[in-house]
């Protein structure tokens, strides 16, 4: 648990000292624009050694300064853990932890597992096929040990296929290609589709106690661009993909890139066989899009045995207030949290919270 936070010229804040006396719950309201996300930001560069929104470190020192500190004071089975980062204008960052000069973020890791959501959750089913694979290969990274060095082969057989549909244009070399897209691609698959089981059975048990009449027909699928396959075996899919395959080299050829593979497809979910975009409301799909990023969040939680730190940056915006009331509930357990909002009134739905009001990045306590 997070129990104090210092802030010296990050993003619009001067110097800021917080004790949250111990609270699993902190409340953070505000109007717009006023540094309720740089505060956020604050505690996820601490956890993370980054920022979750901005590459350049430089953009997070106060406009009319030459550097920032930030720092926090973390308790864990009984002690406690200092987190301290200085960020130059240079876009250079020095870290410690207990004052041991941090070389990576392991020892990070180790002792803090923060995690931001925001009201932009509910683009995983609002965007492209291409944002969803993106949600499910960082997902499936931090999961399988093996999933980003197998993701980045296959991406590396891609480019080159792509190079020999543009140039070379021959069949044999495409067929080369095509054998080692067909290994990859299986070893992704395989990987995406544990993954969506997790993810279904997490997001049913969230979601059962707030929408009961249809949590079961709840179901998590994943689609398989362009391949005609009722189910997925290591035959079938190999020799399915192979096939079609062959059936697309002039069109691919034509085109210039390959188009069926596991880099091409997609993941949904559906309720009753509806699609959730198409069929329900977005104060549902911001509901059910929360729940499957909390999901994920839990799995790898019980995986590391971390409970997460959230910083949840209003992501309940079109949700009603007793739905609101009562998915606040569900995750008000042994997580921490750090809720962001324009609506004082909000804090109701928490138990004994620390609050904390941003007004241009001055904060007032209480």
């Amino acid at each position: 648990m997070i129990t104090k936070l210092w802030l010296k010229d990050f993003r619009n804040f001067g110097e800021v000292l917080l004790d949250f006396k111990g609270k699993s719950n902190v409340f953070i309201y505000g109007e717009n624009n006023q540094g309720k996300t740089n505060f956020l930001e604050s505690i996820f560069f601490l956890g993370n050694g980054s920022s979750h929104r901005e590459s350049k470190n430089e953009n997070l020192v106060r406009f009319d300064t030459a550097l920032s500190y930030i720092g926090l004071e973390v308790s864990k089975d009984d002690q406690k853990h200092k987190v301290y980062f200085k960020i130059l204008k240079d876009g250079k960052r020095l870290g410690t932890f207990n004052q041991q000069l941090l070389n990576s973020t392991q020892l990070l890791k180790e002792h803090l597992n923060v995690e931001y959501i925001s009201s932009d959750v509910i683009k995983t089913f609002q965007e492209s096929p291409d944002y969803r694979r993106d949600v499910l290969n960082r997902f499936c990274g931090v999961l399988f040990s093996e999933y980003t060095a197998t993701l980045q082969g296959y991406n590396r057989i891609i480019k080159q296929k792509n190079f020999q549909l543009k140039n070379i244009k021959k069949k044999e070399s495409i067929d080369y290609w095509n054998d080692q897209l067909i290994e990859y691609s299986y070893k992704l698959i395989t990987m995406r589709l544990k993954a969506l089981v997790q993810m279904e059975t997490q997001t049913k048990k969230f979601v059962a106690p707030i929408f009961p009449d249809f949590y079961e027909s709840l179901i998590i699928g994943y689609s398989y661009h362009g391949i005609p396959l009722d189910s997925f075996t290591e035959e079938n899919y190999k020799e399915t993909l192979k096939r079609v395959l062959g059936d697309v080299f002039d069109k691919e050829k034509d085109l210039g890139f390959s188009i069926v593979g596991a880099h091409r497809d997609d993941f949904f979910l559906n309720i009753k066989k509806k699609e959730l975009k198409r069929f329900f409301s977005r104060g549902i799909n911001r509901s059910l899009s929360f729940f499957l990023r909390l999901a994920q969040i839990e799995i790898v939680s019980e995986q590391t045995g971390l409970r997460p730190t959230l910083l949840l940056d209003d992501p309940f915006a079109e949700i009603d207030a007793k739905n609101k009331a009562a998915i606040i509930n569900v995750i008000d357990t042994e997580s921490q949290i750090f809720y962001a909002t324009i609506f004082k009134t909000d804090a109701q739905y928490f138990k004994k919270p620390a609050i904390i009001k941003i007004d241009t990045g001055g904060v007032e306590c209480g």
